[in-house]
């Protein structure tokens, strides 16, 4: 019961209880989206939102439509209550349950219920068996239900087992507030020592690092997976679920056709991760192995609630973020005009536009497949990069040495002989994975 106890505590993500969800949020948990990315067309009326945190109800409440009812789940009384205080006077169609996952689902089971739509982001690395969970979900899908889930990619998280396994060795407890702030102190402190910490805190966010509730889910969660790809893919597969669509959120299987449109094997991944080439998160959209998706959906079948602006991490690529204000304002206005009308992209802005840019787009949702004309669709989920990039190898730190003292000056007493030996492994294990 440790997890849930740490969500009692430190409900994730933590957010203000007057923050809003952005455009990116709001659309990317869309059960219309997820059915357009999935190639089915319908929508939703009984969505299944598992292990919802404290702020998924808000964005779920405002993206949906009112006769669509939502189901919220999550073991934490604390974020159960702040997603129903986060909702105020507009709960609608909202029902939450305090309530472990896999009983919840085995007492719909026995209901005979199903959903159209269930929504599993970040939640099954964190329980000790996944397994277990995965063999429900068919049971309590429709036939023509969509699944969006998300799983950690282990090997791409090198870096933050390792400060897991740093703050383990220093005994340094998430539950003691003085504890939590030496912890965070200890891993801003590790740029100093190594090459490979300067780089990964110079590309990730600082919230992770202010925010005590994303620092404990991030280092000192009380359970976190560690398997591979390949674990995942397989057991969604052996339980009778496809996965149709990978987001490449980070652009790293650019010599891979368009993965939303077309699923890659789970050896090109596995390949890609050996080399480091893909160490982004799987976040997947599956749907029953029963059902063969179209790809290609009707848009009056959605009913998808529509933003005045588009995504802004659409524009944060080398190939869009140039693109012209005016440009980036008709995207956006022709992807409205499919959700609403069917229409298609304009054949002569999309002459115009930089082909890179649009293969971009298309690749993170930004251009839907049915906006396109057949005789566009092959060239433009086409790969990107033939051959691929893969990451520069990080320079060995030469001041390790200093790490002990600088360690012990923090926490304000000595390490002993068999905590110096454990750090410089972990440093040492860090450090020649990214060299």
């Amino acid at each position: 019961m440790q997890v849930k106890a740490q969500y009692e505590s430190f409900p994730y993500p933590g957010y203000p209880i007057l923050a809003k969800p952005r455009t990116e949020e709001l659309l990317s948990c869309s059960s219309a989206y997820n059915r357009i990315l999935a190639g089915q067309s319908g929508v939703a009326h009984n969505t299944l939102i598992l292990g919802c945190g404290e702020f998924q109800p808000l964005a779920f409440r405002k993206v949906e439509p009112h006769y669509n009812r939502l189901n919220f789940v999550d073991l934490s009384a604390r974020s159960i209550r702040r997603g129903r205080l986060r909702l105020g006077l507009n709960k609608g169609n909202a029902h939450f349950y305090e309530q472990d996952i896999e009983s919840f689902l085995l007492e719909k089971i026995s209901n005979c219920d199903r959903f159209d739509h269930i929504d599993l982001y970040g939640v099954l690395h964190h329980m000790p068996n996944p397994g277990s969970v995965i063999k429900l979900l068919p049971r309590v899908l429709q036939r023509d239900g969509v699944i969006r889930c998300m799983v950690y990619n282990s090997s791409g998280r090198r870096w933050i087992h390792g400060i897991q396994k740093m703050l383990k060795t220093l005994d340094l407890s998430p539950w003691s507030k003085s504890e939590r702030r030496r912890a965070i102190r200890f891993v801003k402190s590790l740029t100093e020592y190594s090459n490979v910490y300067d780089y990964f805190f110079e590309n990730c966010s600082p919230r992770l690092l202010t925010n005590e509730n994303a620092f404990v889910d991030t280092f000192m969660h009380r359970c976190e997976l560690q398997d591979d790809i390949s674990f995942w893919l397989s057991s969604f597969d052996r339980c009778g679920l496809e996965c149709v669509a990978l987001l490449d959120r980070y652009s790293e299987l650019d010599d891979l056709p368009n993965p939303l449109w077309s699923m890659p094997r789970t050896d090109q991944l596995m390949e890609r991760v050996r080399d480091r080439r893909f160490e982004g998160n799987l976040e997947l959209i599956l749907v029953p192995k029963a059902i063969e998706a179209k790809r290609v959906c009707e848009s009056s079948s959605y009913d998808l609630k529509l933003y005045a602006q588009p995504p802004s991490w659409w524009f944060l690529f080398d190939e869009t973020n140039s693109l012209p204000r005016k440009w980036k304002r008709h995207f956006w206005m022709h992807w409205h005009e499919w959700v609403q009308t069917g229409a298609l992209f304009p054949e002569d802005f999309l002459k115009q536009t930089p082909f890179r840019a649009i293969q971009r787009l298309a690749r993170i949702g930004g251009i839907l497949r049915g906006q396109l004309r057949e005789k566009d669709i092959a060239v433009i989920g086409a790969a990107i990069d033939i051959e691929g990039s893969f990451p520069e190898p990080l320079d060995k730190s030469s001041h390790l040495n200093n790490l002990f003292k600088g360690v012990e000056q923090l926490l304000g007493r000595g390490l002993s002989s068999q905590q110096q030996l454990d750090l410089y492994k972990t440093m040492e294990w860090v450090e020649e994975f990214y060299m």
